[in-house]
């Protein structure tokens, strides 16, 4: 029907998307002659296992200062160059497949100059997040912070949620908290976008900023539940205790979404024994995939909480989450939780040599097998039993 409407033969373009397997890789580097005023692009196809070059018909990018021409950039051989001028002296900065067309993978070698001019010249996600992206693993060169602080003033949210988010893995060897300790606390209280505030956040816990303890109090009563949630996590990292206190009123008041999931993490990594009343008055009132979440908090709870009695409660009620679950996918998610607890005190107790320890770890793994047999027991699905046996052996 495709030959039939364009008059043109397209066996190339199923052969090498339907009938042969793999993708197309594309190695690319950049040489410039400043004499000639004259930039390369130099292509490489590393070849899928049907040994042939891709026919890729494509669009490129050229960025000149502030603007920028969309041209047709076919890629149909092996190795290939492609020669453009400058313009007014200027090198232009080459975008490989503007549109986004190719399934595959694009290797781009270029200074982190230019792709700083690709950020601030892009219209569109994907070119913007490769930007941000490069400049993340190039954290020792100071272009890489200009990056950084222009994509946290970039006009689309998901950018600035996008470096917000690698930013919370940045050790301070090259001083970003320093740098950017200010910057991230102003968009935590003003951004426009309820993401990117509630991704500050997240940054400043795991940067434990002291100083923003004050705003993330007051975004805990926030009209966003993201916003809300980043927040309590946010101050759990600074101020444990005082996090604790207030997450046992906001459990009162019935949170939503990533509200209620922090604090019940919260709850969880307290190990409070009290606290297993909680999760035993909201077990029968959850459902569905709230449940297998409350299950997992539960869990949580359990490899926690230093009181033997609380962890032999915690464990009953996931076997009556489990037997109360009506839908066999949710009852097995929610079932194999239990059985995820014996194997990890299994791997547990094979690195622990004090024997007060040890003797304690003994006591929970015969409280779970019990548990386990109990689920297998009363479990009515036979595919949901096979699953359970594999998980005793470790198979997940």
């Amino acid at each position: 029907a495709v030959e039939e409407v364009t008059g043109l033969d397209w066996n190339w373009f199923f052969n090498q998307w339907y009938y042969r397997g793999g993708h197309p890789t594309l190695k690319i580097s950049y040489d410039h002659d400043d004499q000639k005023k004259e930039m390369t692009v130099n292509v490489r196809q590393v070849l899928s296992d049907s040994g042939k070059a891709y026919r890729l018909p494509l669009k490129a990018a050229l960025i000149y200062d502030d603007s920028k021409e969309v041209a047709d950039w076919v890629v149909d051989e092996k190795q290939q160059t492609f020669t453009y001028p400058y313009r007014n002296g200027v090198r232009p900065v080459f975008v490989p497949d503007q549109e986004h067309w190719l399934v595959g993978v694009i290797q781009e070698k270029k200074p982190l100059s230019d792709w700083l001019v690709q950020l601030v010249n892009s219209d569109d996600y994907i070119n913007k997040r490769r930007a941000v992206s490069t400049a993340f693993v190039a954290q020792q060169d100071t272009m890489s912070q200009v990056i950084y602080r222009t994509a946290l003033r970039d006009s689309l949210d998901g950018i600035r949620t996008h470096a917000l988010n690698l930013m919370q893995g940045i050790p301070d060897k090259y001083n970003w908290q320093g740098s950017f300790r200010d910057e991230v606390s102003q968009l935590a209280v003003v951004d426009s976008s309820n993401r990117v505030r509630a991704a500050a956040f997240e940054v400043l816990g795991s940067w434990k900023v002291k100083t923003a303890k004050p705003d993330m109090l007051k975004a805990l009563s926030d009209s966003s539940y993201m916003v809300a949630g980043a927040a309590l996590e946010a101050l759990r990292r600074i101020d444990k205790d005082t996090a604790y206190v207030l997450t046992k009123r906001i459990l009162t008041e019935d949170p939503k979404a990533e509200l209620e999931s922090a604090a019940w993490s919260v709850v969880a990594l307290k190990g409070n024994p009290e606290d297993i009343k909680l999760f035993a008055e909201k077990g029968p009132n959850v459902y569905g995939t709230r449940k297998i979440s409350l299950a997992n908090y539960l869990n949580l709870y359990n490899m926690n909480t230093k009181d033997l009695g609380s962890f032999e409660q915690g464990i009953a009620l996931l076997v009556r989450l489990t037997n109360t679950e009506s839908i066999k996918s949710y009852r097995l998610a929610v079932g194999s939780i239990l059985f995820k607890t014996t194997f990890n005190y299994k791997e547990k107790r094979s690195v622990i040599t004090d024997k007060e320890q040890l003797e304690d770890i003994d006591r929970r793994i015969a409280i779970a097998e019990k548990a386990e047999q109990q689920i297998l027991s009363t479990e009515p699905d036979p595919e949901n039993v096979k699953a359970y046996r594999a998980m005793r052996k470790g198979a997940y």
